[in-house]
């Protein structure tokens, strides 16, 4: 994350890494929730980090992982335009993502 926006959230804010299927419902398949303050931090997001039963990372053939910071720690009111994207990802051959948190304009 850079250092300038750091600055600008509490260190009680809450990461929310996601992911996705490129194809199929908008529900994440997985997520991993952490405060601001770990940043920067290593995560897996596998078929344990499951939102519903039968809704897995292992059924999805490509995701989108998407980190987004909220100072609520709500996930549904994340912070405008404090997020990070990795475009699709083959789950299959999934492998060390790195994803930046920067402020989106």
């Amino acid at each position: 994350m850079d250092t300038e926006i750091a600055t600008q959230l509490k260190p009680t804010a809450t990461v929310f890494v996601f992911a996705k299927a490129i194809n199929g419902s908008a529900m994440p398949l997985a997520v991993v929730r952490r405060p601001v303050s770990e940043l920067p931090f290593e995560f897996v997001l596998d078929d344990s980090l499951a939102m519903t039963a039968g809704m897995t990372i292992s059924s999805a053939a490509e995701v989108v992982v998407t980190a987004k910071i909220s100072s609520s720690g709500n996930a549904m009111q994340t912070d405008a335009g404090f997020e990070a994207n990795s475009g699709a990802v083959a789950v299959a051959n999934a492998a060390y993502l790195e994803l930046k948190i920067a402020r989106q304009h």
